[in-house]
């Protein structure tokens, strides 16, 4: 039986586990560099955790689906940052 977290925290592959360890979102990651997939799935637990602890009362997919649109425009930017360095 898996214990409840506190917030979201990150798996394998991609996968974002929930606060109540059930719960999950897979971030696509699977044709990104390691840097850039680990910045992208950073920042969706971070908004994730933020939100989380904004509206505790909101079902998880919607904070999901909020939190990723609202880190949408900080992945860009790092993205666009790292081909502009042309890694």
């Amino acid at each position: 039986m898996m214990k409840a977290f506190r917030e979201f925290i990150e798996m394998p592959g991609g996968v974002i586990i929930g606060p109540n360890g059930r719960d999950a979102v897979r971030v696509a990651v699977d044709e990104l560099t390691t840097a850039d997939a680990s910045r992208i799935t950073r920042a969706v637990i971070a908004a994730l955790n933020a939100e989380f602890a904004v509206e505790p009362d909101t079902p998880i997919a919607d904070r999901v689906d909020a939190a990723v649109k609202a880190a949408i425009p900080s992945i860009l930017k790092g993205v666009k940052d790292t081909e502009r360095r042309g890694l």
